[in-house]
């Protein structure tokens, strides 16, 4: 499987069946680019440290920041669904924008993970075993005080979307 071009045609896909004012909202449902990132993602899970390195440096900003706004959406999935595909799924498209990305920027996705894993009991031991250069931000960030992880630090909310669903908001 070529992880980056699947991860360029779910991008696509998004670009063409997500107007850019609904981009902040989170659907009821996966979309059809979600479900593509999710089976990509299962299967990047699955590769050798190697085969991830070379993953990782062919990432461009434009997926980078796909894949951070995918990670937005699979935290409130997890939250909504208790789901630890998508918690986990989630992480992992956020620990492929690591070399391209600031680490700042990751930083203020991560308060979603530890409000959905605080809520559900979900779990973040697949990600941390990983021992690389992401699972070490997430420990530092996950050893933080509560107060310095939490939503509203971070400038988040959790609210409503229009069809009452639990959804994570951008102050």
């Amino acid at each position: 499987m070529d992880i980056i071009n699947r991860l360029s045609s779910a991008l696509i896909i998004y670009d063409q069946d997500d107007p850019l004012e609904n981009k902040r909202i989170i659907p009821a449902q996966l979309s059809e680019a979600d479900k593509i990132v999710n089976e990509t993602i299962d299967y990047y899970r699955n590769t050798q440290q190697n085969e991830r390195d070379k993953i990782h440096k062919l990432i461009t900003e434009k997926i980078a920041l796909f894949l951070l706004h995918f990670g937005i959406r699979m935290a409130t999935y997890s939250l909504r669904l208790s789901s630890q595909r998508y918690f986990t799924n989630g992480l992992l498209a956020i620990s492929l924008t690591l070399n391209t990305l600031d680490e700042r920027d990751l930083l203020i996705v991560l308060p979603l993970y530890c409000d959905a894993q605080n809520k559900n009991s979900l779990s973040f031991d697949e990600v941390l075993k990983q021992d690389n250069k992401f699972s070490l931000v997430l420990k530092r960030f996950i050893d933080r005080d509560e107060e310095d992880k939490s939503l509203n630090c971070m400038g988040w909310t959790l609210g409503f979307d229009d069809n009452h669903n639990l959804t994570y908001l951008i102050k």
